[in-house]
């Protein structure tokens, strides 16, 4: 269930319906829109004293850009420790040595926020439990209680941290509109030089079981951030089949190098191979966490706690790439985003569309049956009346 945070009365399973209550909610707002807030209040200012500088006649300052923060730092702050490893290991071996450790704590967790900007989800989740076992000693050598360890963990790290680690009663743990939507600008904010389809890799995370698959696809697929799209759809003039879908593999000064896939069929392969397996194994293991076993229920959405939206976008992710029509289809629809013409600076491998194709076929039947030891033959169709 996610809630939002700033009016504390809209409720939903549906992340998608939560940004779309974002964008018109008029509760206070926090993290992003503060910064957004700040950010146009700034740019007003700067008109301003640009006006008026000009009809005094002073000549307004030359503005550097490589000082302008971007969006992601701002949000998050900065990060700048050379080995992060042994600077919150040193930071937490420190709270012995401190009178109100509180205090110390709430500065490592402020590092912790600019931390999370400037690494991957992977590496980020293996920090945080670093951290936990850390503060968790902490806890040992100054003889407190476990519940009062829980705590201090409870309130040490946010509801996302504990729920990328699947620290002990995790699924009580909600995050709240806010953490994902930093989980969004994080994931989208990136600059890719070339494209690699490794970057399929790192999105089989926590992202891919609580984001519908549009958004992780964009995610991969499409730029948010300044830099031009290593994805692309060209329009070559065909009348047959005028549009052809490109990766960006090299550049060489002005130069960039194009290859083709023609129907985006490579990605589709390997986005389901990546994501498919990651899919069922996270929730066999999240309704084991529930039940003991992964004998199919047939109310087990009504039993499964503080998973549910979990569990039902897993659901509705795996049944997308299950069926490889829908999946290519909606791939073309998000790289669309990236249509653009030819320029002489644009090299393309080949302009003809590749004869050989790969066939579309619905595995749904097959990828549900491997979510549960004992799955009934009616199983697509409860699942396709999940709403």
């Amino acid at each position: 269930m996610f809630v939002c945070l700033r009016c504390n009365c809209f409720h939903t399973t549906k992340f998608g319906k939560l940004e779309r209550h974002l964008e018109t909610c008029k509760g206070e707002g926090r993290v992003i829109d503060i910064v957004e807030s700040y950010q146009s209040r700034v740019k007003e200012l700067q008109t301003k004293i640009k006006i008026l500088e000009e009809s005094s006649g002073r000549l307004p300052e030359v503005k550097n850009q490589e000082e302008e923060k971007d969006i992601v730092e701002l949000a998050f702050g900065t990060f700048t420790e050379d080995s992060p490893g042994l600077y919150f290991q040193q930071s937490y071996e420190s709270l012995t040595e401190v009178k109100q450790y509180n205090t110390h704590l709430r500065k490592i967790k402020n590092s912790r926020r600019g931390y999370f900007s400037t690494v991957s989800l992977e590496e980020y989740t293996n920090a945080i439990k670093s951290h936990i076992t850390y503060l968790e000693k902490f806890g040992k050598q100054k003889k407190f209680t476990t519940r009062k360890v829980d705590t201090i963990v409870s309130n040490h790290f946010t509801t996302l941290d504990l729920r990328l680690v699947r620290h002990k009663n995790y699924e009580n743990f909600h995050p709240d509109g806010t953490l994902l939507k930093d989980l969004n600008l994080i994931l989208s904010c990136k600059d890719n030089v070339v494209f690699d389809y490794d970057i399929i890799g790192k999105f089989r995370n926590y992202a891919l079981l609580i984001f519908p698959l549009k958004v992780i696809l964009e995610f991969i697929l499409y730029n948010r951030s300044k830099t031009e799209p290593v994805f692309v759809l060209f329009d070559l003039g065909h009348e047959e089949n005028p549009f052809h879908y490109y990766y960006l593999n090299e550049r060489k000064g002005s130069k960039k190098y194009w290859i083709m896939d023609c129907r985006m069929e490579i990605f589709l392969e390997q986005v389901r191979s990546s994501f498919l397996p990651y899919l069922v194994s996270e929730f066999r293991t999240s309704y084991f966490h529930i039940f003991q076993d992964n004998i199919f229920r047939e109310n087990f959405l009504e039993l499964v706690s503080g998973l549910e939206t979990e569990c039902k976008q897993i659901v509705e992710n795996i049944m997308l790439l299950a069926n490889s029509k829908k999946t290519v289809e909606l791939c073309k629809q998000v790289v669309s985003k990236n249509a653009r013409k030819k320029t002489p600076d644009d090299i393309l491998n080949l302009i003809k569309n590749d004869p050989l194709k790969i066939e579309l076929v619905d595995e749904s039947q097959f990828y549900v049956a491997q979510l549960f030891d004992n799955s009934p033959k009616n199983l697509l169709t409860i699942f396709k009346n999940i709403g």
